[in-house]
């Protein structure tokens, strides 16, 4: 048993409160048998005053106030979040635009309500729904149009709130929406915009400044741009159909125009007539602008098919004996595509692992980042629920 000593005039080096609400006790670190209680004077004790009924009563009901604060904040963000993700990934055309008006005009009754357009920090929080939406969503019919509609809209609003610099944080690394606003003035580029982006090197080794040649040389000029262009003319021999292919902001070789469109018989004649291998890896774009393709430069011919869920010609890779990895998973979920989700259950190809070892665990988180909800929803209840 430790000795316990009493004191009255001893500076500890650790404070800790005890289980007895009228005493403390201090450990000393070097002395880890040593325990000194210090209890307070009856003077002390007097002085402590304990709370009365009503002061118990207004904790309560202030506590509760703040929870209510708290639940109303997350129910608010759901909305938006909902009203955003309906209208964005709703195509709005032929007979599905007056649904796509329907959605706009909750969307827009949502940020009108909560006041979203008069803060800053909701601004931020509004514009970075929508680019966190873009980033890896599945691109659907008119999914990159609702964007820029729904930016434009209230264009005015964000400017006025947000400086130059804050609404660039935001879309920094989204190609295809910082060229939006670079082209319909919502920014502009300015010297230590200029720096970052002539500086910055994407994880496919592709130099960002290549995708914003045009900009960036009406702003440091011709002769500044010199060099640039020449690695982009080694690249491109020349600027034919520059702007359409940065406004596609897809890869611009002509095998993935053909997996995109999931082309098959396109694909067969150009694969047997140029002897190109089936097990060969994508060559990286300038133009590329899905964040997943540029930071995984690697992606093979089925895995890029898995990706925008091009379905028959991923059968006919399967059926030539192409490599089948357990990454197809995570490309697959990129597509929304539940066809592609089943093909690969059917012919048992397993998930990759999590660092805990769970193979349905990382498809879960990458669903969720996609926001494919569906998928989410799927992996949760036939595979994550069940263990």
């Amino acid at each position: 048993m430790s000795k316990q000593i009493h004191l009255k005039h001893k500076t500890p080096m650790k404070v800790k409160n005890s289980n007895r609400p009228s005493s403390i006790i201090v450990n000393y670190p070097n002395q880890p048998n040593r325990n000194i209680i210090l209890k307070p004077s009856k003077s002390q004790i007097k002085q402590i005053k304990m709370p009365n009924k009503n002061e118990q009563n207004y904790n309560k009901t202030s506590n509760l106030e703040t929870r209510q604060k708290v639940e109303n904040y997350i129910d608010n963000k759901k909305k938006l979040y909902k009203s955003v993700y309906k209208f964005i990934v709703f195509p709005g055309e032929g007979v599905n635009k007056k649904f796509n008006e329907k959605y706009f005009q909750k969307l827009n009754d949502v940020v009108e309500n909560q006041g979203i357009l008069k803060d800053c920090e909701e601004t931020q929080q509004f514009l970075q729904i929508i680019k966190n939406i873009c980033d890896n969503h599945h691109r659907g019919t008119n999914f990159i149009t609702n964007i820029f509609q729904l930016l434009q809209y209230y264009k005015n609003q964000i400017k006025q709130i947000l400086s130059n610099n804050e609404i660039y944080r935001i879309f920094e690394n989204n190609k295809i929406l910082l060229l939006f606003l670079l082209k319909n003035d919502f920014i502009t580029i300015s010297d230590e915009i200029y720096r970052e982006i002539i500086c910055k090197i994407e994880p496919n080794d592709m130099k960002f400044c290549y995708f914003f040649y045009p900009e960036i040389e009406s702003f440091i000029g011709e002769k500044e741009m010199l060099n640039v262009k020449k690695e982009i003319l080694m690249k491109y021999q020349n600027f034919e159909n520059y702007e359409e292919k940065r406004k596609e902001g897809q890869n611009d070789s002509y095998i993935c125009s053909l997996i995109r469109q999931d082309s098959v018989e396109e694909f067969i004649a150009f694969v047997n007539c140029s002897n190109y291998s089936l097990s060969s890896q994508i060559s990286p774009s300038v133009f590329e602008t899905n964040s997943f393709l540029i930071e995984n430069k690697n992606t093979t011919l089925i895995e890029y098919a898995a990706f925008f869920g091009s379905i028959q010609i991923f059968r006919y890779l399967l059926m030539n004996g192409v490599e089948l990895n357990h990454s197809l998973w995570i490309y697959a979920i990129h597509s929304e595509n539940s066809e592609l989700i089943h093909l690969l259950e059917s012919i048992q190809i397993s998930p990759p692992k999590c660092a805990n070892n769970d193979e349905y665990e990382k498809c879960y988180f990458e669903s969720i980042k996609c926001h494919h909800n569906d998928i989410a929803e799927y992996i949760e209840n036939n595979y994550l629920c069940q263990r």
